[in-house]
C-alpha cells in the first residue's frame, strides 16, 4: 500500500509545480513578445531617424544643422533610456524566473527560458551597439555643424569687408562726381 501511495504524491506535487511554472511562463511569454516588438520598433525608429537626420544634414544650413543636431541627441537619449528599460525588464524577467524554479525535472523548462534570456541580453547588447553607433553619427554632425559655423563665420566676416571695400568705392565715386562736377563748372566759366 504505501509503496504505491508515495509515487502517486510525488506525481501530484510534480504536477503542481509544473502548473505553478506554466502560469509564470504564460505571464512571462506576453511580456517576452512585447519586448521583441518593442526591440523590432525601436531598430526600425533608430533607422529611420538616422535617415532623416543624414537627410537633414545635406539640406539644412548653419542653424538647421544645430537644430538637427539637437533633435538628435534628444532621440539619441531617448533610445539609450528605453534600452535600458528594456534591459531591466529582461532582468527583472530572469530574476523572476530564477526564483520560480524548483524540481530537477524541470531543469529542460529552465533551460529554454535561459536561452530566451539569453537572447534577449543579445538584443539589448545590440541595443548598446546601436547606441554607441549613433554616438558616433552624432559626433560627424557635431563635427560637420563646427565647419559649417566655421564657414559661415568666414564668409560673414568676407561679407562684412566686401560691404566696406564697396562703401569706400561708392564715397570714392561721389568725390570724383564732385570733383567732375567742379571742372566741368569751370570749364563752362572759362
Amino acid at each position: 500500500g504505501l509503496a504505491g501511495e508515495a509515487p502517486a504524491a510525488d506525481v501530484g506535487a510534480q504536477r503542481d509545480v509544473l502548473r505553478l511554472l506554466q502560469r509564470a511562463a504564460a505571464g512571462l511569454q506576453p511580456e517576452a513578445q512585447a519586448l521583441a516588438s518593442q526591440r523590432a520598433e525601436l531598430r526600425e525608429r533608430a533607422r529611420a531617424e538616422e535617415s532623416c537626420a543624414e537627410q537633414g544634414a545635406e539640406h539644412r544650413g548653419g542653424d538647421g544643422d544645430a537644430r538637427a543636431l539637437r533633435e538628435l541627441q534628444a532621440r539619441l537619449a531617448h533610445l539609450r533610456g528605453v534600452f535600458l528599460s528594456m534591459r531591466r525588464r529582461c532582468e527583472d524577467a530572469e530574476a523572476r524566473l530564477i526564483a520560480s524554479r524548483c524540481g530537477g525535472g524541470l531543469e529542460a523548462e529552465a533551460a529554454r527560458w535561459d536561452e530566451a534570456l539569453a537572447e534577449r541580453e543579445l538584443q539589448v547588447s545590440r541595443g548598446d551597439v546601436e547606441i554607441r553607433r549613433l554616438r558616433a553619427c552624432l559626433e560627424q554632425a557635431r563635427a560637420r555643424c563646427a565647419m559649417v559655423l566655421s564657414e559661415e563665420a568666414r564668409l560673414r566676416a568676407a561679407a562684412e569687408e566686401d560691404r566696406m571695400a564697396l562703401e569706400r568705392l561708392r564715397e570714392q565715386l561721389r568725390r570724383s562726381r564732385a570733383r567732375q562736377a567742379g571742372l566741368e563748372a569751370e570749364a563752362r566759366f572759362l
